[in-house]
């Protein structure tokens, strides 16, 4: 991994930790961001996907992750206030209580913040993370983040998926938007502390399937070269993929 000497780019409007007392409760803003992506901190980003501390996340938690990067740093703001109908809007998942633990969880790992005693998740959420050292930041189009927490193909994706998707962008939108990255899977198990080799390869295979990962051409070494498909509206249902594909073969 390229350190973040390489990066170029500082986004000075992304604060230090915080600690759940200094939150306090404003108006949220409404303008969005015009260019329309979100500057999503490259220390959170490295952390979501290779910290050892949270390789148990599950899919599910990492689009609540998403969700509220999305209306936190999307909007220039620490922390937003978001509720039960947020969650299960946003995210396409209606057990109350599945949200609450997962959210529960997140903050006892030390990732979310949360101020406010509304009912349920009802709450001002801020993502806790320093960035005091490290200051760069990664472009992420907003439409390919909401799809990655909204998107009907993000409901089947796993924490693995999750991981290797933002490595992924990291090594591509985050290093002068460049559309492809050679990556070998040695690569990989060091970035995302994912040691099995057939669980990458199983997974990749799986998010190409769906269009949500590109690969093409080989590296030396046996190295490819990966890319997001930013085009969100080219993704498709791994379900709806697997019965085509046995329909077509019934049919033959």
């Amino acid at each position: 991994m390229p350190s973040s000497s390489a990066q170029n780019q500082v986004h000075s409007n992304v604060r230090p930790i915080i600690s759940s007392s200094q939150i306090q409760a404003k108006k949220p803003k409404t303008q969005t961001n015009p260019e329309n992506f979100t500057m999503f901190p490259n220390p959170l980003l490295e952390k979501l996907y290779d910290c050892q501390e949270y390789k148990d996340l599950s899919g599910y938690e990492f689009r609540i992750l998403l969700f509220i990067a999305r209306v936190t740093y999307g909007f220039n703001r620490d922390y937003a206030k978001i509720t039960y109908k947020d969650f299960i809007k946003q995210t396409k998942y209606e057990d109350k209580g599945y949200i609450q633990r997962c959210i529960v969880d997140m903050i006892n790992k030390g990732l979310l913040l949360k101020k406010g005693n509304g009912k349920g998740c009802d709450a001002y959420y801020a993502i806790n993370c320093d960035t005091s050292e490290n200051k760069t930041f990664t472009k992420i189009p907003n439409t390919l983040l909401k799809a990655l927490y909204d998107g009907d193909i993000s409901t089947g994706l796993s924490g693995y998926d999750m991981r290797l998707i933002l490595f992924i962008v990291r090594v591509t939108l985050g290093f002068q938007n460049r559309p492809y990255a050679k990556i070998s899977y040695p690569n990989f198990i060091k970035a995302t502390s994912i040691k099995s080799d057939r669980t990458i390869r199983r997974c990749l295979s799986s998010l190409i399937n769906t269009g949500i990962v590109i690969r093409r051409g080989k590296g030396q070494g046996g190295s490819l070269y990966y890319s997001i498909n930013k085009d969100t509206s080219k993704w498709v249902d791994r379900d709806f993929n697997q019965k085509a594909l046995s329909l077509l073969s019934s049919s033959l």
